[in-house]
């Protein structure tokens, strides 16, 4: 019910919104050039500055599916995995898996405290404007994700839009996004809503061999919203000298809300026929910044609350609620002339309910000191974790609590050789919480698992070559890490035979790597843009045992692609080519996931229809029809068209300038 009411409002913000557009039409005019450029080149200069990768939204606007994942496709190192349009999203850095992987939005933590991942197909396509992937040893990271960390930013909105799209599989999308901002306040909203109808060919488990097909049928329909209200007041006399005037007071709130509804299909009796699962998600966030003795100090409260609701035919359904509220303070102060001291502390309480009641408390503190000169910085992280989680469950199960804390350390380089070559290296432990699911999870968790730790390194050159005019930029890093008690679901048997997935501890896994990003714009109008990555991490557990230096399960090995676009006034084009590696799905490479590749087009061209300017696009995704399975038996969807049309109001009510 919460969930409803939280999209009602959210809708009514929205149309408030586009309705408002005449009246504050000026002010949009006169933001929408000069600050996007200026952010972007300033973003990517500090992206490069500490190895990481920094995506745009540019990869949206070419994208008619209403699907915010593809503007990750191409980040190196990253696989995402999705069973078609209606199955969850999980993103995984460095073959490390999603629980490894840390989400933020605007710098709010989203994961989900049972899982230790977070489903990004929730999320409306509109809110992104962009994303920051950077490895778990880097400045930009924490010690908590030994994969890396996806740093992603709202705000997208800079005009008010109304999106439908249709294409195969039944698709039906509705986006509408709106923004109002003034010199002291901006407002960001968006709402879309969703629905497939999948038909998918997919392997049959119970098959010998890999030609025996099968259809697979799925649905989901979704709605979704998203408010952000920022408020500025000077904090002194704003005549453009005082110090004070450059850390205004603000006042941030976010309310972000989802619920997706999914037909689950009958996979080899593993679920039943007809079960449906409803996934509500909700953030709410109010984050106050101002300075105190000319120091910036920030301090924000969120909560997330979710709910798993699982309902098969004929059998007893499960509900999972989780909720989790965060407070974090975060402060910085220049030190002499070149020293950045910056001081964070996060306190967090976690409850889920579902057959069993658990809860989770854990606070965490982070000092770092930075140096930044002309030839380069340095920077020294220190970062220290504690955490409590206790179970009530059944008499039959065992309680069990346990207190985890740690410090970890890292350091980071980087130098200018000249005006156009940076190289950089990172050096720091990571270190991993087990999840309440791990732990506590009937049947199958273990309450005695160890926290996944290590130490990573990386190293990166960063370089401009070619003329100005056509300029082209290349990143190449390379990394390696050493992971002590690797958490891992693997089958297992239960006591009264039956198969299960249980959590264990792999003793250790060493990994290594090397990433490449390329950006080449060889002409006016034209863009070229790649990526490829190479992962290895195996089991150097047991010399004995037969994964010993075999790959992790579902390791993507390698995975690389590239994109070109030609845009005009009036029109654009694309064309991209993605590859992701075979993934071994058993420790001994006995079974895998074959190796695909996938090919999309698409065009887009700016029109009028009468006064009110229009853009249309389509796209022709998986245009070899190639078989692709995400997980085993779960597969992503074959051959598809889209084609979506967007209304753009705003230049309607442009005024003339005095």
């Amino acid at each position: 019910m919460f969930g409803h009411r939280f999209l009602q409002v959210v809708a009514c913000c929205f149309c408030a919104l586009v309705i408002a557009s005449p009246v504050f039409g000026q002010a949009q005019d006169s933001v929408v050039v000069l600050p996007t450029i200026e952010v972007e080149a300033a973003a990517w200069e500090q992206s490069i500055l500490y190895g990481a990768t920094r995506v745009d939204r540019h990869r949206l606007s070419v994208s008619t599916t209403g699907n915010a994942l593809r503007m990750l496709q191409f980040a190196p190192g990253l696989d995402l995995r999705q069973a078609g349009p209606t199955g969850a999203a999980m993103a995984s850095l460095r073959g490390l898996g999603a629980a490894s992987t840390r989400i933020e939005l605007d710098g709010v933590r989203l994961m989900n405290p049972s899982t230790g991942s977070f489903d990004l197909s929730v999320l409306p396509p509109a809110v992104l404007s962009s994303a920051l992937i950077s490895g778990a040893s880097t400045f930009t990271s924490t010690a908590s994700a030994p994969g890396g960390t996806i740093s992603l930013d709202s705000g997208a909105a800079t005009t008010s839009s109304v999106t439908f799209s249709t294409g195969s599989f039944g698709s039906l999308n509705l986006n509408g996004e709106g923004n109002w901002s003034s010199s002291h306040r901006s407002i960001t909203s968006s709402v879309a809503t969703t629905r497939y109808e999948g038909d998918f060919p997919y392997q049959d488990p119970l098959s010998s061999t890999r030609s025996q097909i099968r259809r697979l049928d799925s649905d989901r329909q979704s709605i979704s919203g998203f408010l952000s209200v920022r408020q500025e007041w000077p904090s002194g006399p704003n005549d453009g000298e005082s110090s004070a005037s450059s850390h205004p007071v603000a006042l941030q709130v976010t309310l972000l809300g989802s619920e997706v509804n999914r037909g689950i299909p009958a996979l080899a009796n593993a679920v039943a026929p007809g079960a449906r699962q409803d996934d509500t998600f909700v953030l709410a966030s109010v984050g106050l910044s101002g300075s105190f003795a000319d120091m910036p100090i920030n301090v924000r409260l969120s909560t997330t609350r979710s709910t798993f609701h699982y309902r098969p035919e004929r059998t007893d359904s499960l509900r999972s609620r989780v909720a989790e509220y965060v407070w974090t303070t975060s402060a910085s102060r220049v030190l002499g002339h070149s020293w950045i001291a910056a001081f964070d502390v996060e306190a967090r309480h976690a409850r889920v309910h579902n057959r069993q009641r658990t809860q989770q408390n854990e606070a965490s503190a982070r000092l770092s000191l930075e140096r930044v000169v002309d030839v380069g910085s340095i920077a020294l992280k220190m970062q220290g974790v504690r955490q409590r989680s206790e179970a009530s469950v059944p008499v039959s199960a065992p309680t069990s609590n346990r207190t985890h804390q740690r410090i970890s350390p890292s350091l980071h380089l980087s130098s200018r050789s000249w005006d156009r070559l940076l190289t950089g290296f990172s050096l720091g432990t990571v270190y991993r919480l087990p999840t309440l699911n791990e732990r506590f999870w009937e049947p199958g968790g273990s309450p005695d698992l160890e926290p996944e730790k290590g130490w990573q390194a990386e190293g990166f050159v960063a370089a401009t070559v070619g003329p100005e005019i056509a300029p082209i930029r290349a990143r190449l890093t390379a990394f390696m890490s050493h992971i002590n008690d690797r958490i891992s679901w693997r089958p297992a048997l239960s006591g009264n035979a039956r198969h299960i997935w249980t959590a264990d501890n792999i003793a250790q896994v060493r990994g290594r790597g090397v990433e490449m990003v390329l950006d080449w714009e060889p002409a006016t109008h034209w863009k070229v843009s790649s990526s490829a990555a190479v992962i290895d991490q195996r089991d150097h557990s047991n010399p004995l045992a037969a994964s010993y230096g075999n790959r992790l399960r579902y390791t993507t090995p390698h995975t690389g692609g590239f994109e070109v676009e030609h845009n005009r006034d009036r029109w654009g084009a694309f064309i991209a080519w993605h590859h992701t590696g075979r993934r071994f799905t058993a420790t001994d490479e006995s079974q895998w996931l074959d190796a695909f590749s996938e090919l999309d087009l698409g065009m887009q061209a700016r029109l009028r229809f009468g006064k009110v300017p229009i853009r249309v696009a389509t796209s022709l995704l998986n245009v070899t029809n190639r078989s692709r399975e995400s997980s085993p038996w779960m597969p992503m969807p074959g051959r598809e068209w889209h084609f979506s049309i967007t209304l753009l109001p705003t230049p309607l009510f442009k005024r003339p300038h005095s």
